[in-house]
């Protein structure tokens, strides 16, 4: 990380990881962002994302803890962008790392009534074309999430500890980021998201040519159990 003379205060960069590091895109990205004067980094390691990220808030210093997972990629400022903001929390525009690909901001989140609609990136596009900046969302993912210290306190003091918790939407299901997410914004806090902040998704994909009906040779790329058409010849007769 890089210090800046940002007039922010200092915080925590936070991250979890499994036993071994996935993407280098991540630690580039991580080496390369700029942070206030004295912000320290903070990592937890350990196949469970709840346990993990629970971790990270017991070993917060700072103002604030910007969480991140080791597969995402970012521009070197995304970090003061959000932090220029100076709201409870705030999570730049990511997108889910397998088909359809939708956006992970929620407009609604209710699991337990069966409500939970995200935003689509039409909708988005308007947004961003009627030149709005933030939006608050129902819940988001915990990829760059920005969130201040009294947040989490709050957090603690009318939920108890820890905040990250599983089961959220369903028996099997982690789903901790969402569910901490949503209690931000049911106890009142801004809970937004900055559409002109972009954060990527880094995934794995096997890439493999294929014959289409027609004869032509094709590219394939699937993400996930999603296969996309990236590629095709142009038949010579």
């Amino acid at each position: 990380m890089i210090e800046t003379a940002a007039p922010f205060p200092a915080g925590t960069v936070g991250y979890i990881t499994a036993g071994t590091a996935r993407y280098f895109q991540f630690f580039d990205s991580l080496e390369a962002t700029q942070v206030p004067k004295g912000t320290v980094l903070r990592r937890a390691l350990g196949c469970n994302p709840a346990k993990n990220s629970n971790m990270l808030v017991q070993q917060m210093l700072g103002d604030w803890l910007w969480l991140q997972g080791d597969d995402h990629r970012w521009q070197p400022d995304l970090l003061i962008r959000l932090l220029s903001h100076n709201v409870d929390a705030v999570v730049p525009l990511v997108a889910r790392w397998g088909p359809p690909f939708h956006p992970v901001i929620y407009k609604e989140f209710d699991p337990k009534a069966g409500k939970t609609l995200v935003y689509t990136w039409n909708e988005i596009q308007v947004l961003r074309d009627a030149g709005q900046t933030l939006v608050p969302v129902a819940a988001a993912g915990s990829a760059g999430l920005l969130v201040r210290r009294h947040v989490l306190e709050a957090l603690v003091a009318h939920h108890g500890d820890p905040i990250f918790r599983v089961g959220g939407t369903g028996p099997d299901e982690i789903a901790e980021d969402l569910c901490m997410t949503a209690a931000i914004a049911a106890l009142g806090f801004d809970m937004l998201c900055d559409l002109t902040a972009f954060m990527g998704h880094t995934t794995s994909a096997t890439v493999e040519p294929v014959v289409l009906p027609d004869g032509r040779l094709a590219i394939t790329a699937d993400i996930h159990g999603g296969r996309l058409l990236a590629y095709t010849t142009e038949r010579s007769h």
